[in-house]
C-alpha cells in the first residue's frame, strides 16, 4: 500500500455565509485539526493490578486544532471574518461579540475527487485563538487554533459546499512578506516606526468554551471573552530615532497605532483603539545592539473598537 504524504492533502473551508464564493480552498504548512477521544477507566479497587477492557467507556470528543499558513489579501479576506466574528464589509473587518461558524474540509488521504474515508468534514467550527507574526526575510505567519463540533469522514471532495476552487494563482494569493511593512505607529503622538521593526506578533483570542450537554460531541461553543495583544521589538536609541517615548509610557497609551502591510495594490492595515504598553526592563544581554521589546494589549476606547482591520485585497 503506498503511504500518504503530506504535498498531497488539500483544504477548503465554507466561505459562503460571508461572501457567497461557496468555498475556498487555501494552502496550509501545517495542520493538526483532528479529534481526540479518551477512554475512561474506572481504576476502582478490584483485587488485581490488571485493568480489565470491560469497564472502560470511550469519553467525550474534544475535536480542533492549529492550522499555520502564509497570508495573502485573499487568504485574509476569506479568514478575517471568522477571526474577528463581524460579517465580511469589505475592506473593512471589525470585531462582534459573536463567532459566526464554518466549516472545514480536510483531505487527509490525497484520495482524488471521490468520496474517502480519509476525507473529513469538520462541522461548526470557530476560530479560538489567531496569531500573526512577522520577522526580517520571512513571509508572514498566521496561526489559527481552531475548535469544531464534529468531524464525519467519507467526505466527496468536489460535492461539498459547491465546485471547490482549485488553488489561486492570482496577485491577491501572493502572501505578504514582513519587508511589506509600510507602517508602524506608536506613541502618545503616534509615529512610525516601521523602519526600526525587528519582528511582531499579533495575537487575538476568543476564549471559547466547549459545552457538552447529554452528547460525546461538543453542542455548544462558548465565546466568553476577547483579548487582543501586540507584542514587537525595536531598536533603543536617543537618536535617530528616538524611541525612548515607547519605555515608561502613560496609561493611556498609543491612541490610533497602526500596522499596515503593502504589496502593490494589496494591503492589510490594523487599526488599534488604543495600545497600552506593560513596562519591560531594558535587558543587556551581550556587547551588541540592545533592543527595546514592547508587551502592549489593545482596548476598546470610547466608541472606537479595540482593533479593526482594513484589508484591500483587490
Amino acid at each position: 500500500m503506498p503511504e500518504t504524504l503530506g504535498h498531497q492533502l488539500r483544504f477548503a473551508i465554507d466561505a459562503n455565509p460571508f461572501n457567497g464564493t461557496g468555498s475556498y480552498r487555501f494552502e496550509a504548512n501545517s495542520c493538526t485539526v483532528g479529534k481526540r477521544r479518551a477512554i475512561l477507566d474506572t481504576g476502582g479497587i478490584r483485587g488485581t493490578r490488571s485493568h480489565p477492557v470491560e469497564r472502560t467507556r470511550f469519553g467525550l470528543n474534544e475535536i480542533g486544532g492549529q492550522i499555520v499558513l502564509n497570508p495573502s489579501p485573499l487568504d485574509f479576506k476569506n479568514w478575517l471574518p471568522y477571526m474577528l466574528g463581524a460579517a465580511d464589509a469589505d475592506p473593512t473587518y471589525a470585531l462582534a461579540e459573536t463567532l459566526t461558524p464554518f466549516d472545514l474540509l480536510i483531505d487527509k488521504i490525497g484520495a482524488g475527487d471521490t468520496p474517502a474515508a480519509g476525507i473529513y468534514l469538520y462541522a461548526g467550527c470557530a476560530v479560538d485563538e489567531w496569531v500573526l507574526r512577522g520577522s526580517p526575510g520571512q513571509f508572514l505567519e498566521l496561526t489559527l487554533n481552531v475548535v469544531a463540533k464534529t468531524e464525519t469522514g467519507g467526505q466527496s471532495w468536489t460535492g461539498w459546499a459547491g465546485a471547490i476552487p482549485a488553488l489561486g494563482t492570482a496577485a491577491a494569493d501572493a502572501p505578504y512578506v514582513f519587508t511589506d511593512q509600510s507602517e508602524f505607529k506608536l506613541g502618545a503622538t503616534p509615529t512610525d516606526r516601521a523602519a526600526y521593526n525587528f519582528d511582531f506578533e499579533l495575537r487575538g483570542q476568543n476564549f471559547i468554551q466547549p459545552r457538552w450537554t447529554n452528547s460525546v460531541n461538543a453542542t455548544d461553543l462558548r465565546v466568553t471573552d476577547r483579548m487582543i495583544t501586540l507584542t514587537a521589538g525595536f531598536e533603543w536609541s536617543l537618536t535617530s530615532p528616538d524611541n525612548t517615548d515607547l519605555y515608561n509610557q502613560a496609561l493611556a497609551g498609543s491612541a490610533g497605532a497602526t500596522l499596515k502591510f503593502v504589496n502593490g495594490n494589496f494591503s492589510f492595515l490594523a487599526t488599534f483603539g488604543t495600545l497600552q504598553a506593560e513596562d519591560q526592563p531594558i535587558e543587556v544581554v551581550g556587547k551588541g545592539e540592545v533592543p527595546l521589546g514592547l508587551v502592549m494589549t489593545a482596548r476598546k476606547s470610547g466608541s472606537t473598537a479595540e482593533l479593526v482591520v482594513t484589508n484591500d485585497s483587490t
